[in-house]
């Protein structure tokens, strides 16, 4: 048995309001656009104290020996949280996804291998902002809305509306359920630009083949 990860665009639509007529809470444009903001500001607060940091270690004699880790980082974070409170309007995973990234960008410029650039600051003019939530507790999943109709269920924002082909609802559907042990839903990437905003999810199937897998896109149509 191999678990393979494959991925999968849909295009969904947030609405304006945070509610449907039912009175079910429902994704909105805001909460997208400040969850992207929130994102971008732990990225970047956390790229300034780190380089604040490194200036502090070399200005007083002792080596860049600056570790970037899920400790450190998370610490960081938990100081940005107390001094900026609307930080809590996130989700939770989104904002260690954010610091993440970071030390992931830190990994590969370290990497003599890889050739990386030093970490940069993100810039609200970058065209492609996004951000990603996991899965925990199967509480990001595909489900029927009051009236019968499939939604994607983002955790602290709600239901929202997709558009894709049966057969990639389908296989949506399959990772959404927690008894079928053959596929999960591991994270999903939420992006917007200037024509849409698409929600890609990663998810893993269990498979006996040995070939490779390509990953699967499937905007909305």
């Amino acid at each position: 048995m191999k678990v393979v990860n494959k991925y999968l665009n849909v295009r969904i639509y947030p609405a304006k309001v945070n509610k449907n007529d039912n009175e079910e809470k429902i994704v909105t444009i805001d909460e997208i656009e400040s969850n992207i903001g929130i994102y971008r500001f732990i990225y970047n607060k956390e790229l300034e104290f780190i380089n604040h940091f490194r200036h502090l270690l070399i200005q007083n004699g002792y080596k860049d020996k600056f570790i970037v880790n899920d400790t450190s980082c998370n610490i960081v974070l938990n100081m940005l949280m107390q001094e900026h409170p609307f930080l809590k309007k996130a989700e939770s995973s989104s904002r260690q996804q954010s610091f993440r990234d970071l030390k992931t960008a830190f990994k590969r410029y370290k990497n003599p291998n890889l050739k990386s650039n030093y970490p940069v600051f993100k810039s609200k003019k970058n065209k492609n902002d996004a951000f990603r939530i996991m899965n925990n507790g199967n509480n990001l999943r595909i489900q029927k809305d009051k009236n019968g109709f499939y939604k994607i269920f983002i955790p602290k924002f709600g239901l929202v509306k997709f558009k894709t082909s049966k057969k990639y609802r389908q296989i949506l559907l399959q990772a959404s359920d927690p008894n079928d042990p053959t596929a999960t839903i591991k994270h999903v990437t939420i992006k917007k630009n200037q024509r849409q905003i698409l929600c890609g999810f990663q998810h893993r199937n269990h498979t006996h083949s040995r070939k490779r897998i390509r990953s699967t896109h499937a905007s909305g149509n």
